[in-house]
């Protein structure tokens, strides 16, 4: 795990320092610039798999000419190397990806099983290959002006190169309403994020991958199939040269992925009014972990949110952030992974409230607001403009479930993303690998959801592999209560002032928005 930067023109030394500062979270054991006439390549670099000087970066191919700037982890790695024959000098992912590419060009995209986004340059012919994992699980941002292209694995790396920076309002709106930022937005019109699931070729966009369409050849469960996929999705998300650890809740999602690997350590954080302990101890124990139950105090939870602002410079997304980023700074003086257990409530409708009202209901915007916003104040317009892409899907489980698996999702990913990198650490999530993702979207309701009981395909898999009490407790998650540490009523509303506020942004009725 890593962080990247690519600009094609030469900023001035102090800019280009402060970009680098702004990524050395994400890589703190090498950092590197390389200048190729006027292109810059910088890299800072955590490292996992192959820790040796040997597969820093930027890396050279094997052709001389195409350089490298990687970021996340390719699983299969291994397996392409023996099936391409490629001929190697280190035993990194990052170098298969770069070889592999040199072979078969963009087709190299659909071989990888990992999460990545990465850039290409030929320093003899010119030309720029861009590309993001399918689903989004590792950071990718651009600036565009002009003549002017920067690239980045984070926001904050990009705004000391701007010449000019200003806020998004609609990005603003969407955080406001939703906590998170949708279509590309940013909390800077400078700036956007590059879409998941697509690459980009000299200036040209293509997009390589997405969720299967309705035309499918099955819409039910082969369970021995479905349970292969789920073992081997957890499994090769262990692949490191380095020790890993898991997250612990004592939930089904990280119960089951600590079943698998069986770790030495895992780890949970909660408030000490507010927390899920018991349960993840249950689940230590039953496995013979070595579990760490990590208390946040108030005080820590605001002095963790300015820690998080000052790194930022915008708002942080949710409130439970906080408490990962809290928790991963422990876990980091340990380890450099961490394995988490996002992705299964959108693969296996884990939300059921808002999953049942989809599967019984005609879709409206004022329903799904209902269901879905955690603030109260009036903005139907940016939802509507959010679920504009979905709205073709069909039936409202259709739009629903198309929204949680590709938008939701990569909600969560950035929030695990930024917390752990932030610490050094990267997070790894098992249950959006592709496959899963790919075999589970077409998948009926009523096979996720049987009798009332969501997440039926993935309890039945957890039974004689995790206690009874873990596989049948409601769904919690990492609880903040908002209203007790605001001293407000209603939680998400200071939440989002503070935010705003500490990080210089202008509030909902300071902005006009248009879309």
């Amino acid at each position: 795990m890593c962080g990247l930067l690519f600009a094609n023109y030469r900023p001035n030394s102090s800019e280009l320092d402060k970009a680098m500062h702004a990524l050395r979270p994400r890589g703190p054991d090498a950092q590197s610039v390389s200048v190729l006439d006027s292109i810059i390549l910088g890299h800072t670099r955590l490292s996992i798999i192959d820790v040796d000087a040997r597969s820093d970066q930027p890396m050279l191919g094997s052709d001389g000419d195409s350089h490298i700037i990687f970021n996340g982890e390719v699983f299969n790695y291994k397996e392409l190397a023996q099936q391409f024959q490629l001929k190697l000098k280190t035993s990194s992912d990052t170098e298969v990806v770069l070889e592999l590419f040199l072979r078969l060009g963009p087709n190299c995209l659909r071989h990888l099983n990992g999460m990545f986004s990465f850039v290409i340059y030929n320093a003899r012919t010119k030309d720029l290959f861009i590309a993001r994992d399918r689903l989004g699980i590792k950071p990718l941002y651009v600036s565009e002006k002009n003549d002017k292209l920067i690239i980045s694995s984070a926001v904050e790396a990009i705004v000391p190169l701007l010449s000019e920076r200003s806020v998004d309002e609609v990005a603003v709106r969407q955080y406001a309403k939703l906590r998170c930022l949708y279509r590309g937005h940013t909390f800077f019109k400078q700036i956007k994020e590059f879409p998941a699931g697509y690459y980009r070729l000299n200036g040209k966009l293509i997009r390589y991958w997405s969720l299967p369409d309705e035309a499918r050849d099955h819409d039910t469960i082969d369970f021995d199939e479905l349970s292969w996929l789920i073992h081997d999705s957890i499994k090769i998300a262990s692949v490191s040269d380095v020790k890993f650890s898991t997250l612990l809740s004592g939930g089904l999602d990280s119960s089951l992925i600590s079943a698998v690997l069986n770790p030495r350590e895992t780890w949970c954080v909660g408030l000490t009014y507010n927390n899920e302990f018991e349960y993840a101890e249950l689940a230590a124990r039953h496995g013979l972990y070595e579990h760490k139950s990590i208390t946040i105090s108030k005080d820590q939870f605001f002095a963790c949110i300015e820690e998080l602002l000052l790194a930022y410079g915008f708002p942080i997304s949710v409130p439970n952030e906080v408490l990962i980023y809290h928790m991963a700074k422990y876990i980091a003086e340990k380890h450099k992974v961490v394995i988490s257990g996002e992705g299964a409530d959108e693969l296996f409708f884990g939300y059921d409230r808002i999953f049942n009202w989809a599967a019984n209901n005609a879709f409206s915007i004022r329903a799904f607001d209902k269901y879905y916003s955690y603030s109260a104040h009036n903005d139907l317009e940016i939802i509507d403009y959010v679920l504009e892409p979905y709205q073709g899907s069909g039936c409202c489980i259709e739009i629903v479930k198309s929204f949680f698996q590709i938008d939701h999702l990569r909600g969560l990913l950035t929030r695990l993303d930024r917390a752990t990198m932030q610490n050094s650490l990267e997070g790894r999530v098992p249950f959006c690998d592709h496959r899963l993702a790919e075999y589970m979207f077409n998948i009926k309701y009523e096979e996720r959801v049987v009798a009332g009981v969501a997440k039926s395909p993935l309890k039945k898999y957890a039974r004689g592999r995790i206690p009874d009490e873990l596989i049948q407790r409601k769904k919690v998650g990492f609880p903040v209560d908002l209203a007790l540490l605001f001293d407000a009523e209603e939680g998400f509303g200071p939440w989002v002032k503070h935010n705003l506020k500490r990080t210089g942004f202008p509030c909902l009725e300071d902005i006009r928005g248009d879309l």
